[in-house]
C-alpha cells in the first residue's frame, strides 16, 4: 500500500477487502516484542506508559478482527491526550 501523506486512511481491509471501521485504541501503553514475554519490562514501548490514556486513531475489520495503527507523534496526532 501507497502512503497518501501522513495521515492516509485505511478503508479496506487488506485481508479480506471488507470496509475498514475507523476508532481509537483507548490504552495507558503498548509495548513491542518479536517474541512472547510474561513480564511488562520487556520489549520497545511504542506507546509509552502514561498517567493519561493514549488515544491511538486506528482502523479494524471485523470480520478478520485486524486492527491497523501508527505509532509515534505522525500516525497519532491525539497520543497522550486526555
Amino acid at each position: 500500500m501507497e502512503p497518501q501523506g501522513e495521515r492516509a486512511v485505511i478503508e479496506v481491509c487488506p485481508l479480506c477487502g471488507s470496509k475498514m471501521e475507523k476508532g481509537f485504541i483507548i490504552t495507558r501503553e503498548i509495548v513491542w516484542s518479536n517474541k512472547e514475554h510474561k513480564h511488562f519490562d520487556i520489549g520497545e514501548k511504542i506507546v509509552p506508559l502514561s498517567w493519561y490514556l493514549a488515544n491511538v486513531e486506528a482502523y479494524r475489520c471485523k470480520k478478520c478482527k485486524l486492527v491497523i495503527f501508527r505509532y509515534g507523534e505522525v500516525g497519532n496526532p491525539t497520543e497522550g491526550s486526555s
